[in-house]
């Protein structure tokens, strides 16, 4: 149960970390492709 109770918090981390990562991934991607419209 205590080991449980460990691994919880671990994959909801994990799980937030994964998320943000691909959100930023991807606001980085919007915002270059954006820039790159907005110089034509």
């Amino acid at each position: 149960s205590a080991d449980r109770f460990d691994f919880t918090p671990k994959s909801v981390t994990w799980a937030q970390t994964a998320f943000l990562k691909r959100f930023k991934t991807l606001e980085a991607r919007r915002q270059s492709s954006f820039v790159a419209n907005s110089a034509i």
